[in-house]
């Protein structure tokens, strides 16, 4: 029997066994964690362990807890009542979002869009994993940066940066690995990629904010930026190539 620490408010351990991740304890404190985000952010705690144990289902169940704290969050500003954001409330909002940005970065870049060993999970396990990676992108790309927020400027390019980082981890590759990488890791960076052109670009539909503004102007940044390495990259291997030209 394999134990998992949990942590929750006021740093308190609880030992978990795994055999009960689908009853009603483990709901509850994650439950208990959810309910305190705002002070203590513990659920990352638990969405780490995937690394470990990527059978469990203590990992998947607090990334869909995660998610839902966030969307309920900024379902709180786009219906009027915001969470309390006066000068008072403001050093936890910007823990909050601190927090946020350290579990994407940390769960993101670390644990998703990576290679398993291939006896570790069943087809239908892999494709529920997958679902799961790609619901905690949907929720930064298309919920989070996308929406009327009080993260600041620097909360915002640190959660557009792992979604960079994501999107480049294949193309950082050495060509001759490239084939061996599993689908699901290229199709994993390709959205990374695909949310940053669509964050980047201007649509009448979309309800335009200030957020959404800033948000833009980092994205296209960014961008930028990776198309004058990829343009340098090339320079690079062309000189080295000689008379053989990429071309």
């Amino acid at each position: 029997m394999t134990y998992i620490p949990f942590l929750i408010k006021n740093s308190y351990v609880v030992k978990v066994s795994e055999t009960y991740i689908q009853g009603s304890y483990i709901q509850f404190c994650i439950f208990v964690s959810v309910k305190n985000l705002e002070k203590e952010l513990w659920l990352y705690r638990c969405m780490i362990t995937r690394r470990e144990n990527p059978d469990g289902g203590l990992w998947g169940l607090a990334v869909k807890s995660f998610n839902q704290l966030l969307v309920d969050d900024i379902n709180s500003f786009e219906n009027g009542s915001r969470p309390d954001v006066s000068n008072s409330n403001k050093p936890a909002r910007i823990r909050l979002w601190k927090e946020v940005a350290d579990v994407y970065e940390i769960f993101l870049v670390g644990y998703c869009g990576r290679a398993l060993p291939s006896s570790s999970l069943a087809a239908i396990s892999k494709e529920d994993d997958e679902s799961l990676e790609m619901e905690l992108l949907d929720v930064l790309g298309d919920k989070i940066l996308m929406s009327d927020i009080d993260a600041s400027p620097d909360i915002l390019e640190r959660l557009i940066i792992t979604l960079d980082r994501c999107a480049s981890r294949t193309c950082s590759l050495p060509v001759e690995t490239v084939e061996l990488v599993p689908p699901h890791c290229s199709r994993f960076s390709l959205t990374c990629l695909h949310k940053l052109f669509s964050l980047s670009c201007y649509n009448e539909s979309n309800n335009w904010n200030p957020t959404r503004s800033q948000v833009s102007k980092i994205s296209v940044m960014i961008l930028m930026a990776r198309c004058e390495y990829i343009l340098k990259k090339y320079l690079t291997d062309e000189k080295e190539l000689g008379k053989f030209h990429l071309l």
